[in-house]
C-alpha cells in the first residue's frame, strides 16, 4: 500500500483467501471464495473510505496461526472479525469519481 499498488494489494489478498479454500482441499469453497473476491475487490478499489481497506498482514497471520493451532473457533471468529472490518470501511455513497482510469484499477483484477 506504501506505494500506492492498492490493486496489486487487493489482488493478493483475494489470491490468499481463496488458497486457504484450496489447502484445505474445499474446491467449491474456494470457487464461491474467487467468485465474491472477484465482485467484492471492485467494490472495495472503489469504494473503500481508507486506504488500509484490504486486508492486513497482521489479520492474514492472525488467520494462519489459528488454522495451524486447529482452532476452528478462533479462525471463525477472526474471519468474521475481518469481514465486519472491512464492510464497515466501504462507503457505496455519492462521492467524487476515483482519480484514477476505470481500466487502471481493473488491471491488477485480470490477473484473478
Amino acid at each position: 500500500l506504501e506505494d500506492g499498488r492498492d490493486g496489486d494489494a487487493v489482488l493478493l489478498s483475494a489470491q490468499f483467501h481463496e488458497a486457504i479454500a484450496a489447502i484445505a482441499g474445499q474446491s467449491v469453497l474456494r470457487d464461491v471464495v474467487r467468485s465474491l473476491c472477484s465482485r467484492s475487490s471492485l467494490v472495495i478499489l472503489i469504494y473503500a473510505r481508507r486506504r488500509d481497506t484490504c486486508c492486513e498482514r497482521h489479520a492474514h497471520m492472525a488467520l494462519v496461526e489459528a488454522i495451524a493451532a486447529n482452532k476452528p473457533l478462533e479462525a471463525s471468529d477472526l474471519m468474521t472479525s475481518h469481514l465486519v472490518d472491512l464492510l464497515s470501511a466501504i462507503d457505496p455513497s455519492d462521492r467524487e469519481p476515483p482519480q484514477r482510469k476505470l481500466a487502471e484499477i481493473l488491471k491488477p483484477l485480470a490477473a484473478m
